[in-house]
């Protein structure tokens, strides 16, 4: 979807202040928590939360292998949601202000 997008002479200017970056590992079900605020060119911001479930477990070990084989799922899942967002979707297609 965003292969082959990038250049150089780009004047869109993607900024983002990550708040929440945290895994809880329990018995029943795991969760990354992955929470940003992002703009594009300084305006337009808006905020991406994601919620990535994943098998907790009674043993530790397991839990936590677990917690370490999801987070790149989970962060998979938050840029699909973040390229998917109408809003980030509407600020790429303004022309940058000069």
């Amino acid at each position: 979807m965003v292969a082959n997008l990038y250049s150089e002479k780009s004047k869109i200017e993607i900024t983002g202040s990550l708040k929440e970056f945290e895994v809880e590992c329990s018995v029943g079900t795991g969760k990354w928590k992955i929470d940003m605020d992002l703009a594009v060119n300084g305006k337009q911001k808006f905020n991406i939360k994601n919620d990535y479930l994943f098998e907790g477990a009674y043993i530790g070990v397991t839990v936590f292998n677990n917690a370490q084989q999801s987070l790149m799922p989970a962060t998979q899942d938050f840029i699909h949601q973040l390229l998917s967002n109408p809003e980030f979707k509407s600020a790429l297609s303004r022309p940058p202000s000069i």
